[in-house]
């Protein structure tokens, strides 16, 4: 092989070489980027997200100067004490606590028996009825002025929902 061979080989090599980190770069946000994504999230609470991003600058990024900022807001009292609660919401309470919005009829809602209703009528001029079942269930319908219906139904925590 002549030398304008070899040249030419490693030009290409290095070009796509350098062409392949550009590539993997655009790919993945900056650690910069995601710290400020991350601070953005905590101060809206958005705890889980924040905690989620911190960790994966960790990861991405370990010896980055965000890695170090990150690891002291993970080790700060405020999110140690959210990151708390999430794991026990996660653990313990999510299981058993079901809150959905939906827009069913009644013709659409499985019969419970019911121990209490009550209505108030708000100052918008909506209506909120709050209905109790046997079952530790608890549905509140909101009916606004405009027409507009949101149902949220709460199932009760059972009284041994703590697991140990």
């Amino acid at each position: 092989m002549n030398k304008r061979t070899i040249l030419g080989a490693l030009a290409v090599f290095m070009f796509l070489l350098i062409a392949a980190q550009s590539v993997t770069a655009q790919q993945q946000p900056s650690a910069r980027v995601m710290l400020r994504e991350g601070n953005e999230y905590f101060g809206q609470g958005n705890y889980r997200e924040a905690i989620e991003l911190y960790e994966s600058i960790i990861r991405l990024y370990p010896e980055s100067s965000e890695a170090n900022e990150a690891k002291k807001k993970l080790e700060s009292p405020e999110i140690r004490s959210k990151k708390s609660s999430i794991k026990n919401y996660e653990e313990n309470i999510k299981p058993y606590v079901k809150e959905q919005e939906t827009s069913t009829t009644p013709e659409q809602s499985v019969p419970k028996e019911v121990l209490s209703t009550t209505t108030t009528e708000n100052a918008d001029g909506s209506t909120t009825t709050t209905t109790k079942y046997a079952d530790g269930s608890t549905t509140t319908t909101t009916k606004k002025a405009n027409g507009d219906t949101r149902t949220v139904t709460k199932k009760t925590l059972p009284p041994d929902w703590r697991r140990n």
